[in-house]
């Protein structure tokens, strides 16, 4: 059996698939991440990261029978979150989640600089990388000043695996230092930020070497032909999966937070952007890809104590009218400000196209309804659970030689917007 491994560092929850050459999910389980508090908020132990991670592998390895070993494997997370690390690719502290605020000020005050001004398509906010460096350099400095890298949580298994440090291309922008139009690092934004020095760009898809001993080596489930490649932004390698099938599909991704993917041949670095971020296209094409962001799971957290509770009870509302009224006001707001971000994305550039949503959110079919009555439009809604891990598998295939197509465990459904 050929199996290829796509990893998915979410926020809350770790996942590993396993696919097959069919382009089906053969196993998929998810585990909470592990997570430590340092006193001022949440971060993550790259080492354990890891640990878990091979955990994961292996278990779903074994779960199929053995057998071969696998192919290849790739992963996708958020990018923002990192670790400086030495030059034996050890990680000299932990990892701030990327809603963290303790670099805010200092994102701030980046933002205000006249490099920052001259590339308006950068936005710098207490989510990137650049808050979080200068924050340590203030607060933590031995960690940067003994670094020989820089280690995004998504590529630290990948890079202590093969031996190599590298940064998958489409998390660069994620660190508010880089020009998507030029396709190059800003040298003044990352003095400023005081930035570690940061690894070679692959872009998804692409080749970072093979599993070394380890493990996942012992166990069986990998050896020195087991390919590990390239992955990206978690948003961005969920919509590639369906865009396989849809070149130019729409997608809402509505995970802890609901963001809007397209793509487009014509935006400029002086276009007003209207509050959508601007990163790479995870296709590699000309051009830029825009995400339109709502904190969608932070929102929600404002009307009630438990969200992870509401969303439990949403998986059994099938109408609109179920839904309590305050939750249904603030769902409608959120997808009040979706219809915004499609039409910024359409003066951006990106053409119009049938919308796909994915993401444990659109399993809630009232919620889902409501969303097709706003948008006024169909909602083709994607019945694969995990779309991120899935789209790192494919790309891990990719990587090995095998352009599979997605195909979803099960049939896709449409949610039309009612008539009246």
């Amino acid at each position: 059996m050929t199996l290829f491994c796509g990893i998915d560092v979410g926020t809350t929850n770790l996942k590993v698939l396993l696919l097959g050459e069919s382009g089906k999910t053969l196993w998929v389980k998810s585990v909470p991440a592990p997570h430590l508090h340092d006193g001022l908020g949440v971060v993550t132990d790259a080492t354990a990261l890891v640990a878990t991670t091979e955990t994961l592998i292996i278990e779903g390895w074994k779960a199929l029978g053995q057998g071969r070993a696998i192919t290849a494997i790739s992963a996708a997370g958020i990018g923002e979150d990192g670790v400086a690390t030495d030059a034996d690719l050890k990680p000299l502290g932990h990892a701030i989640q990327w809603n963290d605020r303790r670099g805010e000020s200092y994102a701030n005050a980046l933002g205000q600089t006249e490099t920052a001004k001259r590339h308006p398509a950068i936005v710098m906010d207490f989510t990137t990388s650049a808050g979080k460096w200068a924050w340590l350099n203030q607060h933590k400095p031995r960690e940067l000043s003994r670094a020989k890298h820089w280690l995004t949580m998504t590529d630290f298994a990948l890079a202590t695996w093969s031996g190599t440090p590298f940064m998958s291309a489409t998390l660069a922008p994620r660190t508010g230092c880089f020009d998507v139009f030029s396709r190059s690092w800003l040298p003044e934004l990352l003095q400023q930020s005081q930035s570690p020095p940061l690894p070679k760009l692959i872009e998804a898809g692409g080749i970072i070497g093979s599993m070394r001993n380890g493990c996942l080596t012992a166990a069986g489930a990998a050896d020195a032909n087991t390919l590990l490649v390239a992955g990206g932004h978690d948003h961005l390698i969920a919509a590639s999966a369906v865009r396989r099938i849809l070149k130019d599909a729409r997608i809402d991704s509505m995970g802890t937070a609901n963001a809007t993917y397209g793509e487009t041949a014509t935006l400029t670095p002086d276009h007003d952007k209207q509050g959508l971020y601007v990163t790479l296209p995870i296709s590699g094409a000309k051009g830029a890809a825009v995400i339109g962001m709502t904190e969608f799971s932070v929102t929600l957290g404002h009307c009630v104590k438990d969200v992870s509770a509401l969303f439990k009870i949403l998986l059994t509302h099938d109408k609109v009218s179920d839904i309590p009224t305050d939750i249904r006001t603030a769902l409608a707001a959120m997808a009040r400000q979706t219809t915004y971000h499609w039409s910024a994305m359409t003066k951006a550039g990106v053409p119009p196209a049938p919308i796909f949503a994915m993401g444990g959110w659109s399993r809630c079919p009232a919620l889902m309804q409501m969303r097709a009555n706003i948008f006024t439009e169909p909602i083709t809604v994607v019945d694969e659970p995990e779309m991120v891990a899935m789209g790192a598998a494919l790309f891990a295939a990719q990587g090995s030689g095998k352009l599979l197509t997605f195909s979803p465990a099960e049939h896709s459904h449409v949610i039309e917007p009612d008539s009246h």
